[in-house]
């Protein structure tokens, strides 16, 4: 999949904050279908149990992927997250790349994507 542009990232966010020493720094790269990615690799002052990567954390970070997916079509709409259901299945271990990539399925103002 082609990257098409590079998203801006913010100094202190939790996620993509480059002046925050406890975050992510995660890029976001919107791609040629309309989705946006990133590679992240969770560090240990991001854990809950040893060797584990916190649930928050990763639900931050997939609430950082819905307002980014937004971005791709309304770069000026700062959206805010209702509801979050998340499921989680295994453990999300640290010190190892993680991918992760959100697109839009429905947008209110517009209906279906």
């Amino acid at each position: 999949m082609k990257v098409l542009s590079v998203q801006n990232n913010s100094k202190y966010c939790m996620i993509c904050g480059m002046e925050n020493p406890f975050s992510l720094k995660a890029p976001f790269y919107v791609l040629e279908d309309e989705s946006v990615a990133t590679i992240v690799n969770f560090k240990s002052e991001h854990q809950s149990y040893p060797d584990r990567t916190h649930g928050g954390m990763v639900s931050a970070l997939l609430d950082e992927l819905m307002g980014r997916a937004v971005w791709v079509n309304e770069p000026e709409v700062f959206g805010v997250t209702t509801t979050l259901n998340i499921t989680y299945r295994k453990p999300t271990p640290l010190d190892t790349p993680v991918k992760a990539r959100g697109y839009l399925t429905f947008n209110s103002a517009r209906g279906l994507v």
